[in-house]
C-alpha cells in the first residue's frame, strides 16, 4: 500500500519541482483575450486610445489584438516582483498599418519604487533610441533577455505609438527565467517579413549551452538539429530554438516565422522616383547607387546614379553596414514615401557591403534657372551652381536656417543649413560671386545644402581669350614689368 501511494507522490512533486524551475509568466493579459470594455484591456494600468481588434489579419494570437491610435500615446503595465541580478525576456508582437518610418517604439523602465533606472535603454527605449521597423506592415516580434538591474524591484513595461500611426500589439510577454535556466535563444535578424534570403543567427546568453532547432514548426529538443552557425533563410519559414546545458534547467522555446517577400524591382533610381510613395510596396534597386552624403540624423544617406538622386530615411537603423562617402550601394530594398515635399526611400533591411569604394562623383553643373524651374529633376543630387551670390553677407551660418541667394541674371535660389553636423556652422556668409556645391533638398520649399565647407568657392572670372583680353593682360604684363625694374 505504501508503494501505491509513494509513486504517485514522487510524480508529483517532480511535476511541480520541473514547472516552477522554468520560465515564469509575470505579465497579466498580456495576450489581451480579456477586457472589461471595448477601450480597456484587464490588467493594463495605462491605456490611451485603445480599442478592440478582432480582424484576423490584425490578430497574431488568439482572438484579440489591441489597435492603438497614434498621437505620443501609451499602453503600460506596471509588473511587481522583478529580483535584481536575476533574468528577464520581455517580447512583444506588433504590428504598424499607416506612418511615416518614426510610429511606434517599445518605451519601458526596470524601476526602484516609482524611481526610473536608466539601465538597458539601448534595449527598453527605442530600440536603439529609434523606432520599430514597420516592416511592411508585417506582424513583427521584438523580444530580449536582459538582467534585473542591483536596485530594481519592478518594470514599466511601455509601448508608445506617435501622431498618424496605427499599430497593432499582442502576445505581450514578461518571463523571469529561473536561477539555474538557460536564457532564452535570440533571433538575428529578427522575426518577420524580409526581401530575399536571410542568413539566420541563434544566440543565448548563457554561457556553455547548446542550441537546437527546428524549420518544420515541431518543438525542438535535444535530438533536434544542433546550431552551429547562421542558417540560411531562402523561403518563409519558421524556425523554433531551444537551449540546453548539462545540470540547468531548458530554455522556454522561441519562434520567429521569416516571411520571404518578393520585392518591386527597379533597374534605377529614376526608376525608384517614378513609383507612387504608398509606404507599403517594397521596392528593391537593383542597380548600384553612389552615396553622396550621409549624417547621423535619422541614419540620412543621399545616393544617386547616372539617372538621378534620392534621401534614404533610415530612422528605425536598417542599415547596418557602414557606408563611406563615395561608397556603391547595391540591391537596397524599403518603401516610398514623401515628407515636406521630399521623397524618401525607407529601408526594410541591411544591403549589405559596399560593392564598390573610391568612386568619382562629380556634382552636375546647372543653372539656377535650371534649379527652380525642374527641380523634382535634380532632388536628392549633387548638383552645382555657379557664380551665385549672397543676398545678406557677412553674418555668421546657423544651423536650420536659409539664405537667398542671386545669379547674374538675377534668379533667386535658397541656401538652407539642412544638415547639422557640417564645418561652416559658425563661419562667416561670404561676400561676392560663388560656386556651390550642394544636395537639392525639399523642405516644403526647395533649397540647395552644401556637404562641407570645401562645396563653397569664390568664384574666379576667366579672362576671354580675344583682343581686349590680349590687351588687358598686355597692359598687367607691363605694369609687373615696370614694378620690378622700379624695385631692382
Amino acid at each position: 500500500m505504501r508503494k501505491f501511494y509513494l509513486l504517485p507522490l514522487l510524480a508529483f512533486m517532480m511535476f511541480t519541482l520541473a514547472n516552477t524551475s522554468k520560465a515564469q509568466e509575470m505579465m497579466l493579459n498580456g495576450n489581451l483575450e480579456t477586457w472589461t470594455d471595448a477601450a480597456t484591456p484587464t490588467s493594463w494600468t495605462t491605456i490611451e486610445s485603445v480599442s478592440q481588434e478582432s480582424a484576423p489579419a490584425n490578430v497574431h494570437g488568439g482572438t484579440y489584438s489591441a489597435k492603438h491610435t497614434g498621437g505620443t500615446k501609451k499602453l503600460a503595465q506596471a509588473i511587481s516582483g522583478v529580483v535584481a541580478g536575476e533574468s528577464y525576456t520581455i517580447s512583444l508582437w506588433y504590428k504598424v498599418t499607416a506612418g511615416d518610418g518614426t510610429d511606434a517604439r517599445i518605451w519601458s523602465y526596470w524601476r526602484t519604487g516609482v524611481t526610473t533606472l536608466n539601465d538597458h535603454a539601448s534595449e527598453l527605449r527605442g530600440p536603439n533610441n529609434a523606432y520599430f521597423s514597420n516592416n511592411a506592415g508585417a506582424w513583427t516580434q521584438y523580444t530580449v533577455t536582459l538582467t534585473a538591474p542591483a536596485t530594481a524591484d519592478n518594470f514599466l513595461f511601455e509601448v508608445r505609438t506617435y501622431s498618424g500611426a496605427i499599430a497593432y500589439y499582442d502576445d505581450f510577454a514578461f518571463f523571469h527565467n529561473a536561477s539555474g535556466a538557460v536564457d532564452a535563444p535570440v533571433f538575428s535578424p529578427i522575426a518577420g517579413t524580409y526581401y530575399g534570403a536571410q542568413n539566420v543567427t541563434i544566440s543565448t546568453t548563457t554561457a556553455g549551452a547548446d542550441i537546437y532547432y527546428t524549420t518544420d514548426g515541431s518543438a525542438p529538443t535535444s535530438g533536434s538539429t544542433l546550431y552551429n552557425g547562421p542558417i540560411n533563410i531562402a523561403s518563409t519559414t519558421t524556425v523554433k530554438a531551444i537551449g540546453i546545458k548539462a545540470g540547468s534547467t531548458n530554455s522556454a522555446i522561441t519562434t520567429a516565422l521569416y516571411t520571404i517577400a518578393t520585392p518591386v524591382t527597379v533597374a534605377n533610381v529614376a526608376a525608384l522616383r517614378a513609383k507612387p510613395a504608398d509606404n507599403t510596396t517594397v521596392y528593391q534597386l537593383t542597380g548600384q547607387a553612389f552615396l553622396t552624403f550621409k549624417q547621423t540624423y535619422r541614419n540620412q544617406k543621399f545616393v544617386q546614379d547616372a539617372t538621378a538622386g534620392i534621401l534614404i530615411d533610415d530612422a528605425s537603423g536598417k542599415l547596418t553596414t557602414v557606408y563611406n562617402a563615395s561608397d556603391g550601394i547595391t540591391g537596397i530594398a524599403g518603401t516610398l514615401t514623401t515628407f515636406m515635399g521630399m521623397l524618401q526611400f525607407t529601408p526594410v533591411q541591411n544591403a549589405g557591403a559596399a560593392t564598390s569604394t573610391g568612386n568619382v562623383i562629380n556634382p552636375l553643373e546647372i543653372t539656377a534657372a535650371d534649379f527652380v524651374n525642374n527641380f523634382e529633376t535634380y532632388e536628392g543630387r549633387l548638383v552645382k551652381l555657379s557664380n551665385v551670390t549672397f543676398t545678406t553677407p557677412g553674418g555668421n551660418f546657423a544651423n536650420g536656417q536659409v539664405y537667398a541667394m542671386t545669379d547674374p541674371n538675377t534668379v533667386s535660389v535658397d541656401f538652407r543649413t539642412t544638415f547639422y553636423d557640417v564645418n561652416y556652422i559658425g563661419t562667416v556668409i561670404p561676400a561676392g560671386g560663388m560656386d556651390i556645391v550642394g544636395i537639392a533638398n525639399a523642405r516644403t520649399n526647395n533649397y540647395i545644402s552644401p556637404r562641407n565647407g570645401a562645396d563653397m568657392t569664390q568664384n574666379v572670372p576667366v579672362i576671354p581669350v580675344n583682343s581686349a583680353g590680349i590687351l588687358i593682360a598686355g597692359l598687367l604684363i607691363a605694369v609687373v614689368v615696370s614694378v620690378r625694374k622700379r624695385i631692382f
